[in-house]
């Protein structure tokens, strides 16, 4: 789940810490630890102590809840997106550039016709002027690549978004 961009961690090498709220998100399960305490409390003796993890779990609860709702915000202000869908469109975005820059070559005669004609001074003027044009085939390529983004849809039942290739 860390490879894959589904959480993220804190910690030197000898620990690792992981949000909570994440982890559960990734997983798709979300525990209640009173419910789970209750549940122990009942099939345990009645003089039983409860064990101290259910204490812990209550003062994480508020935090946890916190973390879950910011993360769904997130989610829903479009602040918070997989890493698999920025992954594909670094790659777009990329091939993008690369081929506005392998076209470099095609300029070669106009730089030396004007380095040949006004020097170094004319040759900076087609190089600015080159730069110029690349820049602004590259802004059009990359509003295409944001034109042909397709929305995420919300799920009505459960509030999650639905990718588009699973739509």
């Amino acid at each position: 789940m860390i490879k894959a961009g589904a959480l993220t961690i804190r910690g030197d090498r000898r620990s690792l810490r992981v949000n909570l709220a994440q982890f559960d998100r990734a997983v798709g399960e979300v525990g209640d630890a009173i419910k789970e305490g209750a549940a122990e409390t009942r099939a345990e003796d009645s003089r039983t102590v409860t064990s101290p993890a259910l204490r812990d779990h209550q003062a994480r609860a508020a935090q946890y809840t916190a973390d879950l709702k910011f993360l769904e915000l997130e989610e829903k202000l479009r602040r918070l997106v997989p890493v698999a869908e920025v992954q594909e469109a670094s790659i777009k975005v990329g091939e993008t550039v690369v081929r506005v820059i392998e076209r470099l070559p095609t300029f070669a005669e106009a730089i030396s016709s004007a380095a040949t004609k006004d020097g170094a001074q004319g040759a900076r003027v087609v190089l600015r002027d080159i730069a110029r044009q690349l820049r602004t085939e590259i802004a059009e390529a990359m509003g295409a690549i944001g034109a042909e983004a397709e929305p995420w849809k919300v799920d009505p039942i459960s509030g999650h978004y639905i990718p588009p290739s699973a739509q």
